[in-house]
């Protein structure tokens, strides 16, 4: 006799509805992601997926049922993800669902299939060499839409399983241990045979260490617990209100309690819920998630490697699926929707490539898989280089621009808001051109963004360029260093050459010879010989750097650095007035503040442009003080 309770709420308030195509919104938790999808074609319709290593190498292979087919289809996994030649063997037409499992106990994993159309399921063993054998048919209830594998009855081999959607029961086919199936048993689930159990899954919902079965009957609007009282027998459940019409039904420990919970696709209320397990087979409906708009089937699996069971459920209406990533206390995180397929019905779970991840392939009802190899947490923006080091750069003149590249290695298209330099030493490095900031950056496309070094002295120099997005893991960044250098000295003119020295005078007369008297006056100097002519000057050392940046409206703010000796000044001058002109045309004027003793000089000024000030060489004009006190200098300045 069935024991029924109706705990929960038959509709659930809140439920998210998504309606508009499938989104990205990723969830704050462990972050996963999944490359687009690779599609196989197998000539099947509404098609269902289960994984296993059917030929020995060590891989994860695909077998594929379809509804509308009248054979069993094997993808051979490659290696890499992908899959080869199907491999293909008669059926019965038209199958439901497939799972798998090892029914002779030779350790290779062997296939059942349900079938509605003829009231049985199909068990194909594994031949050993690297294919399947014929298949061999047990009754089961009328119109069987799922099948399950277990060892019900305890006796190390695995049993089979089903729901019968028409006949409102499960089925449970008892193995010989040899992968025959005699004994069968059928237990009535829901409101009886109205009640069109769509989904079964297994799990120890009591603790006893024995596996028990759920159902999700979607036309009585509940799950029905089938606890197992040993050895194999199942009749007598209780029955749990679940939504309007679920579709499909996983366990799992969800709160991480140690017990059972229930995971519920609802196709009516358009997303899914947890229903938490106390333990001894009883169930209180709990938090909502997002499952798409009609979903159809899930399961669960753990994607981002954190040990908390994750779901992943198949949307018919938007064309994907949708995966959540567990809490940890009994709720479930949208990480994002995936497309898949044209309508996809079924999925399985399983590692395609190797690496350690698991992976989701899906069958739709056009007879196509997909398959969706799981990225881990792959950051949605690649950059280009990951660090850019300008090396040394003498001290106030700017470095050639170099470019870091940004690319959309996401699932999606990406908004990029900004991006900023930042650090001890931000001042020193500046954007020269900007394509990212503000801009949509489609899958697969780039933006460049372009920055240049500008020392102001000798030393090493860090600064962060950083990009903000509405990515998952944004915003990214790239390390900038340099290193100022003393500036190079021009070059000294040469020295002009020595004049010839001017003519000796001539000497003064003799006295006349006798007795001692009076010296004789001595002759006077000749004429001084004319003054050598002075040498050409040497050219000027090299001309101040300006560097020059739009503030508001036509005003510029602009830094002169001048090499040691090249300028002289004194002090500091607040009130210095400033020109900068070329072929006696002022293209600029304004104020400016002086400063620098001795070795380095720093003129920093803040103009209002007349003319454009295009790249190449012009006078600046600095008069400092007024009157007769004032200081006029002039320097030839380079613009680039």
């Amino acid at each position: 006799m069935r024991k029924r309770s109706r705990r929960g709420s038959a509709v659930l308030a809140g439920m998210v509805v998504f309606v508009a195509g499938l989104a990205v919104a990723p969830s704050a938790l462990g972050a996963v992601t999944f490359a687009p999808a690779v599609s196989y074609g197998t000539s099947q319709g509404e098609t269902s997926v289960a994984a296993g290593d059917f030929n020995g190498d060590g891989r994860s292979d695909l077998a594929v049922a379809g509804l509308f087919s009248s054979a069993l289809t094997v993808l051979p996994a490659t290696g890499n993800g992908g899959f080869g030649s199907p491999q293909v063997y008669p059926l019965g037409f038209g199958q439901a669902a497939v799972a798998v499992g090892d029914f002779n106990g030779d350790g290779k994993p062997d296939l059942v299939t349900a079938n509605p159309g003829a009231d049985n399921v199909s068990v194909l063993l594994n031949d050993g060499n690297s294919g399947l054998g014929p298949a061999k048919s047990y009754t089961t209830g009328s119109s069987p839409d799922s099948v399950v594998v277990a060892d019900m009855n305890g006796d190390g081999a695995p049993d089979v399983a089903t729901a019968n959607s028409a006949a409102g029961s499960v089925s449970i086919l008892f193995n010989d241990g040899t992968g025959q199936f005699g004994r069968t048993t059928g237990c009535g689930v829901g409101s009886g045979f109205d009640s069109s159990p769509r989904s079964l899954a297994v799990g120890d919902f009591n603790g006893d260490g024995k596996p028990d079965l759920v159902t999700a009957n979607s036309g009585s609007s509940n799950v029905s617990i089938l606890l197992n009282g040993g050895p194999g027998n199942y009749c007598g459940g209780s029955d749990f209100a679940a939504g309007l019409s679920p579709s499909s039904v996983g366990a799992g420990d969800f709160n991480g309690d140690g017990k059972q919970d229930l995971v519920v696709a609802d196709s009516v209320i358009h997303g899914g819920f947890i229903m938490l397990g106390d333990g001894s087979g009883n169930f209180t409906q709990s938090t909502t998630f997002a499952a798409g708009f009609s979903p159809t089937s899930l399961a669960v699996s753990d994607f981002n490697g954190d040990g908390r069971p994750d779901v992943v459920t198949t949307d018919t209406s938007l064309t994907g699926v949708y995966v959540s990533v567990g809490d940890g206390s009994g709720g479930l995180a949208f990480v994002g929707g995936f497309p898949a397929g044209a309508i996809p019905r079924s999925v399985a779970v399983g590692d395609f490539n190797g690496d350690g991840r698991q992976d989701i392939a899906t069958g739709d009802s056009a007879g196509v898989v997909s398959v969706l190899l799981n990225a881990g947490d792959l950051p949605p923006l690649g950059l280009s280089p990951g660090a850019v080091d300008f090396g040394d750069q003498p001290a106030g003149t700017a470095s050639p621009a170099r470019s870091v590249t940004v690319t959309n290695i996401w699932i999606a298209p990406l908004n990029l808001s900004s991006a900023t330099i930042s650090g001890p030493d931000s001042d020193l490095f500046i954007k020269t051109s900007d394509g990212c900031s503000g801009a949509s950056v489609g899958v697969g496309d780039s933006c460049s963004i372009h920055v240049r070094f500008l020392p102001a002295a000798s030393g090493g120099a860090h600064a962060t360029l950083t990009i903000s997005s509405d990515s998952p893991s944004s915003p990214a960044s790239v390390s900038l260093a340099g290193n100022g250098t003393a500036p190079a000295a021009g070059s000294p003119g040469p020295t002009g050459p020595q004049g010839p020295p001017g003519p000796s005078g001539a000497p003064g007369a003799p006295g006349a010879a006798g007795p001692a008297g009076t010296a004789g006056a001595t002759g006077a100097a000749g004429p001084a010989g004319p003054k050598g002519a002075t040498g050409p000057q040497g050219p000027p050392g090299p001309a101040g750097q300006v560097i020059c940046r739009n503030t508001v409206a036509a005003k510029l703010g602009c830094d002169a650095l001048f090499p040691p000796g090249t300028w002289k000044a004194i002090g500091t001058a607040a009130d210095a007035r400033v020109t900068i002109s070329r072929n006696d045309r002022v293209d600029a004027r304004g104020t400016g503040i002086v400063s620098g003793r001795g070795k380095h000089v720093r003129l920093r000024m803040h103009l209002i442009q007349l003319h454009r000030l295009n790249p190449g060489r012009y006078v600046l004009t600095v008069t400092i003080g007024s009157g007769r006190a004032a200081r006029v200098i002039h320097q030839a300045i380079q613009i680039r």
